[in-house]
């Protein structure tokens, strides 16, 4: 897909976009408010990157229910898939962090962000993952692949 393919006239106005776009523009901001608040400690970040790839998932998911054709809904589901890995790394982070026990643990976070990443480029770089969209009464929605399960 071409970059010129994601212009306006990819997308149209669907009232379903909404709540998710709302949704990620308040993790954002809550883990941006928390960042600032706690002058960048080491938990407020590991929150942050939480926000972060919730956000993401979002982003992607409120811009795959405005898209007009399949491949550009398709385009919006592996995108999603830059955040969506990440959600339980950044959490386990977290709670690592917040609970003093990161020097003990820092190989399962390693591991963690390890595997997150290459489930992101299963998911960009093949279709095992999300193999196609299909088009629904509310927008299109994700088809799995054999790693979808």
């Amino acid at each position: 897909m071409n970059v010129q393919d994601l212009g306006l006239a990819a997308y149209t106005f669907n009232p379903y976009a909404i709540p998710t776009f709302v949704a990620m523009a308040a993790i954002v901001l809550l883990g941006l408010f928390e960042l600032a608040r706690d002058r960048f400690s080491r938990t407020s970040l590991s929150f942050y990157l939480i926000t972060l790839a919730v956000g993401i998932w979002l982003f992607a998911t409120s811009m795959q229910y405005l898209a007009v054709e399949p491949v550009t809904a398709l385009w919006w589901w592996k995108a999603a898939y830059i955040g969506i890995p990440f959600i339980a790394p950044t959490t386990y982070m977290f709670t690592v962090s917040v609970l003093g026990i990161g020097q003990r643990h820092r190989w399962s976070v390693v591991l963690g962000w390890v595997v997150a990443f290459a489930f992101t480029l299963i998911a960009l770089f093949s279709d095992l993952l999300v193999s196609g969209v299909h088009h629904f009464w509310w927008g299109y929605y994700a088809a799995f692949g054999r790693l979808g399960v």
